[in-house]
């Protein structure tokens, strides 16, 4: 009988545990699509704001909302630039060109972790600018991928952005 209750007892706590952790499981899923969700929206937004920077060419303090830290850039024809002072500068004479635009010409698909520590979204789009070296302007059309981090803050930001051209830029007419 003793063994009888005994087993009763432990059957019915681990039935118990199984449950509660059931219902953890379940709202832990729920919880993560629910942020997940959210996410890809922040991340959205975010880049709509910084491609306003591009439109506007008011920089602000975009450049530390949007980039992490020791965030990077990857462009064509060009060094990495690493790290928010250089990428910063980078920025900043990138939109001093009065040629300089960027439009969006594939809206971006963001993906973000089950963990939701890490994201990225991919593209296409169209850069125009001065060439450096002809003082032409030129449209480089090409794709994108960023590279995005949560911070500690709980913010998302870029920490790779990566653009590749599609061909060589061509000149405007």
């Amino acid at each position: 009988m003793t063994i009888t209750k005994s087993l009763f007892a432990t059957s019915l706590f681990a039935t118990a545990a199984m449950t509660v952790s059931l219902i953890g499981c379940s709202q832990a899923t729920s919880a993560v699509t629910d942020n997940h969700e959210a996410d890809i929206r922040a991340i959205h937004e975010m880049e709509d704001a910084w491609i306003k920077v591009w439109t506007t060419k008011q920089i602000g303090g975009m450049v530390g909302n949007y980039y992490a830290d020791d965030g990077k850039l990857f462009f064509p024809d060009a060094p990495m630039v690493a790290g928010l002072p250089a990428i910063n500068a980078t920025i900043k004479d990138m939109l001093q060109d009065p040629s300089a635009t960027y439009y969006d010409t594939e809206p971006s698909k963001v993906e973000v972790s089950k963990a939701g520590d890490m994201a990225y979204s991919y593209g296409a789009g169209t850069l125009t600018f001065t060439d450096p070296a002809s003082k032409k302007v030129v449209t480089l059309k090409g794709k994108y991928v960023e590279v995005y981090k949560r911070q500690p803050d709980g913010k998302w930001k870029d920490v790779a952005d990566i653009y590749n051209e599609d061909a060589p830029p061509t000149p405007v007419k």
